[in-house]
């Protein structure tokens, strides 16, 4: 007798019947997408077998199935011998964190006859630096945008900058490429590129060349490279120059975004804030500067192992001096405004994954653009970074406290910089997610602010003004330059001391 044969493909890879796990490589996991958005996935069913192959039905099922949806192919269908066919899974989240569901394809396979297997995604609401704090485009996998830069840059010189946060990275899925007159950008002579290459990596690459950059899954970055007629210098948040000192100039012809080599091959899975190109080789102040510029309006912390401050665009104007703040070099942010690289950041919050405060001028709205407050005048900037010590509950300071009503605080302090005046009062934000603090009602919570960020029995107590979800806010509030702060609140810990 003869028999129909199935087997079901994802992004080019057989997906297993009955497999319970999921994976980018064969696309049973959409990775992160924000609330309110979809991610479109294409399984392919092949008949393998003499006979031909009839779909009855395609299901989902499981705690999630609604957040996915099957489309794309009318039932019941035939797939005769040696043919395919496909469908399409579309995953919308309705809700945050992970969504899983089962699909299920009825067959008349006689050995997999009820083909499933499992599928997940993630679903995000307001992510950092995203919509609240700033736009971005999400590429999703598919393709990407292609341009000429023939006319714009004549001369081999060119400095490159892209803001951007890879999405589950694995296989070689291109952010960007710059590319000389090669339109297949194989040359030798062929393209400077940012692409993902193996699991949870990213790659700052010349052909033939390649610097990695790993542990970028889900962390904004900022990759910039600096070009002249024989040097290329590639960095990542400003760290340390990687320097090809091989390079051979080209002429750039080409270039791309949200994709390695083409519009339809090696797309990229992850987000691009914003890419901004130069003709020339910009000098180390410029260079300097643009990063500052980038990091202050994304909230990505420029590298600190060698203390850097964040310069403006007067190149004068510190927005967030090293010095001043010594270890309170992590998760960088700030807000302010900057006529010359018309930078108007009036609501922020670091990009960093263990970052909990948000700080807006005035309030925290639903957009920076939707903020209608405004700074009195030009090169005025207030920042924030922490010491980078625990922010959850268990390890809860409880001496040297403020009392009236005070009875812990948290570990974790940030330190205020203020430049060029007061930039007026702010709404803050903590976002206590998963942090074990203990309160039902704003009044079990208070803002701390101190002079040494030390000792905060003489701090300033001020109390919440509200307690929604896991979010505390604290609005009206003015801080000024050298400021310390923290989050104070009425529970006690219990201490085991055993001897």
């Amino acid at each position: 007798a003869d028999f129909p044969e199935i087997d079901l493909v994802g992004n080019g890879t057989s997906i297993v019947d009955g497999q319970t796990t999921t994976s980018v490589a064969d696309d049973t996991d959409f990775g992160t997408i924000n609330m309110g958005n979809s991610d479109v996935h294409t399984f392919t069913i092949n008949n393998t077998g003499i006979a031909t192959l009839n779909i009855t039905s395609i299901n989902v099922s499981g705690a999630q199935a609604v957040d996915f949806v099957v489309s794309g192919l009318t039932l019941p269908a035939t797939v005769a011998s040696g043919t395919s066919t496909a469908f399409t899974v579309t995953f919308t989240p309705s809700a945050t964190g992970v969504r899983t569901a089962t699909v299920t394809v009825n067959n008349n396979d006689c050995d997999e006859g009820v083909y499933n297997f499992a599928l997940q995604g993630t679903g995000i609401s307001n992510p950092v630096a995203t919509g609240k704090y700033n736009d971005v485009v999400t590429c999703r996998g598919s393709n990407g945008f292609r341009g000429d830069l023939s006319a714009a840059i004549t001369n081999p010189e060119l400095t490159a900058f892209i803001v951007l946060r890879p999405n589950n990275p694995s296989g070689n899925r291109g952010f960007y490429s710059i590319a000389g007159p090669s339109t297949d950008f194989s040359s030798p002579n062929g393209a400077i590129l940012a692409y993902v290459g193996g699991t949870n990596q990213l790659n700052l690459y010349r052909i033939g060349n390649r610097n990695p950059i790993t542990n970028v899954n889900q962390q904004w970055g900022i990759v910039s490279h600096r070009i002249d007629a024989s040097t290329m210098e590639t960095f990542y948040n400003n760290d340390a120059a990687r320097t090809f000192s091989s390079f051979n100039a080209f002429n750039y012809n080409l270039y791309t975004v949200g994709t390695r080599w083409n519009q339809t091959n090696n797309a990229a899975r992850g987000d691009v804030a914003e890419v901004i190109l130069y003709n020339n080789n910009m000098s180390n102040t410029a260079l300097r500067q643009i990063n500052a510029y980038l990091a202050l309006k994304y909230g990505i912390t420029l590298d600190q192992t060698t203390p850097q401050d964040y310069l403006a665009s007067d190149g004068t104007t510190l927005m967030w001096e090293a010095v001043v703040t010594g270890n309170y070099n992590h998760d960088i942010a700030g807000i302010g405004r900057d006529d010359n690289s018309a930078l108007i950041q009036k609501q922020s919050k670091s990009a960093s994954s263990d970052a909990i405060l948000a700080m807006g001028l005035g309030t925290i709205a639903a957009s920076n653009t939707a903020n209608t407050n405004s700074f009195s005048s030009n090169m005025h900037f207030l920042t924030w970074g922490n010491g980078d010590l625990s922010p959850v509950a268990c390890d809860a300071v409880s001496t040297l406290l403020p009392g009236g009503g005070v009875n812990s605080r948290m570990a974790r302090v940030w330190q205020i910089e203020e430049n060029n005046g007061d930039v007026g009062t702010l709404e803050l934000e903590f976002d206590l997610t998963g942090l074990g603090w203990p309160g039902t009602t704003a009044s079990d919570f208070f803002l701390l602010i101190d002079d040494d960020g030390l000792d905060f029995s003489n701090a300033t107590v001020v109390n919440a003004a509200g307690l929604v979800g896991n979010t505390v806010t604290f609005t009206g509030i003015n801080l000024a330059d050298g400021d310390f702060i923290t989050l104070g609140t009425t529970a006690s810990f219990p201490e085991i001391d055993l001897v």
